[in-house]
């Protein structure tokens, strides 16, 4: 999937990091309505990680995904909804690891309202 397929817009200043070859990377959406309220959804009961918890949109990037067309698929699967806008990139955090403690970017520490998306039908 292309970016353009979805014609996302991402306001200025957001770069979205590369992973580099052999990491697996993951991405997760918080999707705001006009009041903003938040979407989540129920994991099932079957699922290995939270099993029946509240979650945001995310999943797995792909080998050959960028994390925007990741993002939009995402969304897409998870919602039925397409992806319009990216509006602030929270944060990025190394995975955990026997023995590590995670490390997160600054963006992940920014105040004000955590919106990083929004999505029409």
């Amino acid at each position: 999937m292309s970016d353009d397929e979805y014609r996302v817009a991402v306001e200025d200043g957001i770069e979205f990091p590369v992973p580099a070859d052999g990491e697996r990377w993951a991405v997760g959406a918080v999707i705001l309505n006009r009041d903003g309220a938040a979407f989540a959804q129920r994991r099932g009961p079957g699922r290995r990680l939270f099993p029946d918890c509240w979650d945001i949109v995310g999943g797995h990037v792909e080998p050959g995904e960028s994390l925007l067309d990741t993002l939009a698929r995402e969304v897409a699967e998870e919602t039925g909804r397409h992806l319009r806008r990216v509006r602030r990139h929270l944060g990025t955090s190394t995975p955990l690891t026997a023995g590590s403690a995670p490390t997160t970017s600054p963006a992940s520490r920014r105040t004000g309202p955590p919106v990083s998306t929004s999505s029409t039908t």
